[in-house]
């Protein structure tokens, strides 16, 4: 067989593998990263076009480490958020039930996930050392 007789069989090879390799790329599932920011307490926390300011922690009734509690306890924050030139405050429970997102816009969803630091009998909290642990995701 000379080159030109080659030319034939070897396109179709090309074309069988390019749809092959197309129909893997479909079937492809990409998972989109959460981000994890710390809004620490009286600062204004900046996530992508909004901000996120926990104002206050109301209520910490979360079970000490190394206590034996009958309920894990709760603890309720108020949390400032601006977006577009726009300022809400809201009171959050948080607590080991799943929550509402604080936030969605543009295909951003914002949830509250945590306050930190967790109480020890040991010590009692400054509220400057208060956190909230913020996720950040594609909705």
């Amino acid at each position: 067989m000379t080159l030109v007789n080659l030319r034939k069989p070897i396109l179709f090879i090309f074309l069988v593998m390019g749809l092959y390799v197309t129909k893997a790329q479909e079937s492809t599932k990409v998972i989109v990263p959460k981000i994890y920011i710390k809004a620490y307490q009286g600062v204004q926390t900046p996530i992508e076009s909004a901000k996120v300011k926990l104002l206050e922690v109301l209520e910490d009734s979360r079970c000490p480490k190394n206590v034996d509690c009958v309920w894990a306890g709760e603890a309720k924050v108020r949390v400032e958020i601006y977006d577009n030139g726009t300022k809400r405050i809201e009171d959050i429970v948080i607590n080991t039930r799943a929550s509402e997102p604080l936030f969605i816009n543009d295909g951003l969803a914002i949830h509250i996930r945590g306050l930190a630091p967790y109480p020890e009998t040991s010590a009692k909290i400054s509220p400057k050392d208060y956190y909230l642990l913020v996720e950040a995701s594609a909705n």
